[in-house]
């Protein structure tokens, strides 16, 4: 039987990411199909359709662009870490906490005010500047390679607060749970933590929780349960996202800020330079006064190359992207990576 899935499938020794999407008919044999696979896996997302309507058939899927094909690659780690102190077993990284059990605990910790307890935001620092739980600590990367040295510190800087103690507890939170499983067993194995716990499925199933919680509350007309996480959920992933934006709004908060001007933005671009494009917030008058760039150097750039045929550009760009795009030091490899331009509000601020 064809299943006709559709999606993303990476195999590596750590175990199997996986995000598929198939139309509801075939849910069924493919249970029947991969038993063993779907009891033992952690759902993180725990998207096995039901629903039996027109949007979930494969002409609809395909139409909403999650994705175009199946895709699987087999890979050294499932979540790059840049992990070079050992082995980090994923079957000892905490407990996993369902969202109202989350909810609760956190509740409870930020209404005493108990800073024994470490909450820890373990995505990137450009996923939790736009938003975040109350009392989570922000470990500031930009990629999850460095994410152990940060916490590191952290816990440093806590022992340093606390006369030398540690933690009581760590929660913690990641957008779907995967990094969280890292972070646990790093932890438990190499720092001596054993009280982990995890939000299960990350915060795409804290938001499931809320979203059950105002059903609950029309049908029972009590008062919904009020979010924690304040403000929006960054997403890599397709499946979350609605109208081609890059995250997903929990509550109305504004907890970013403009790039170039400081003001209240919660809005992601890319700067419009392609040999910088830098991951920005960018106001709207921002965004209009620099063309889509990220400063007066990169606006000149656009401007530069919008005046030039395709096949200028394409030239123009391969002699100077090397100029816009520094080389991480401390990587292994000669790719370039992703960086954030220092701010020309703190520049100005700085001088």
């Amino acid at each position: 039987m064809q299943l006709q899935v559709l999606g993303r499938i990476y195999i590596s020794q750590e175990g199997i990411n996986a995000q598929l999407v198939l139309p509801e008919p075939n849910i069924a044999a493919l249970k029947t199909s991969f038993p063993a696979l779907l009891t033992n896996a952690k759902m993180f997302y725990g998207q096995l359709l039901t629903e039996n309507d027109e949007k979930h058939s494969v002409a609809a899927l395909k139409a909403q662009d999650l994705f175009q094909k199946l895709d699987i690659r087999i890979r050294d780690q499932i979540v790059r870490d840049g992990f070079e102190k050992g082995h980090l077993d994923l079957q000892d990284s905490g407990n996993a906490l369902p969202p109202k059990e989350w909810h609760q605990r956190l509740q409870e910790r930020n209404a005493n005010q108990d800073d024994s307890t470490l909450v820890l935001d373990v995505r990137n620092f450009y996923e939790h500047e736009i938003g975040r739980f109350d009392g989570a600590t922000r470990i500031m990367v930009d990629t999850f390679r460095d994410t152990f040295d940060a916490v590191d510190e952290i816990l440093a800087r806590h022992e340093a607060q606390h006369d030398g103690e540690k933690p009581k507890e760590v929660m913690m939170y990641c957008t779907g749970g995967i990094r969280c499983e890292k972070v646990g067993a790093y932890l438990a194995q190499y720092k001596g933590i054993t009280n982990v716990h995890k939000l299960h499925g990350g915060i795409v199933n804290y938001m499931r929780f809320l979203q059950e919680s105002e059903k609950e509350a029309e049908e029972d007309k009590n008062k919904a349960v009020e979010s924690l996480f304040k403000g929006k959920n960054f997403v890599f992933d397709q499946r979350c996202i609605t109208n081609g934006v890059d995250a997903v709004d929990v509550t109305p908060d504004v907890l970013g800020e403009c790039f170039q001007c400081g003001e209240p933005c919660n809005q992601h671009t890319n700067c419009r330079n392609l040999m910088c494009h830098g991951l920005i917030l960018q106001c709207a008058n921002c965004a209009a006064s620099y063309h889509g760039a990220c400063s007066d150097a990169c606006k000149e750039e656009v401007l530069k190359m919008a005046t030039m045929t395709l096949d200028e550009h394409r030239v123009y760009r391969k002699q100077n992207a090397a100029l816009w795009k520094p080389k991480n030091p401390n990587a292994t490899s000669h790719k370039y990576i992703k960086f954030r331009p220092v701010s020309p509000r703190l520049q100005a601020e700085q001088a």
